[in-house]
């Protein structure tokens, strides 16, 4: 469309050039892939101790560290209280 005729058109004209519609239609289709079976019954226990001994150790370091922590504080305490 030429400058000249887009000056000569009406608003209503206009507008209904500028006009956009879009129509979006969205589909998800879920297809079931074959995967190998959960792991072993060995594994899984292997996997169980590994991890029992994970939180075991954090629970142990947790202890020192709160013990490191409060310890030298307590003493302190004690230290003031005492005299």
């Amino acid at each position: 469309m030429l400058l000249r005729e887009f000056e000569q058109l009406s608003s209503a004209e206009i507008a209904d050039l500028l006009q956009l519609t879009v129509n979006l239609q969205l589909t998800e289709e879920y297809k079931a892939s074959l995967t190998s079976p959960a792991a072993s019954v060995s594994t899984r226990i292997h996997n169980a101790f590994v991890a029992g001994y994970r939180n075991a150790s954090e629970t142990m370091l947790g202890f020192v560290l709160f013990f490191a922590e409060s310890v030298p504080t307590l003493l302190i305490w004690l230290n003031l209280y005492g005299s």
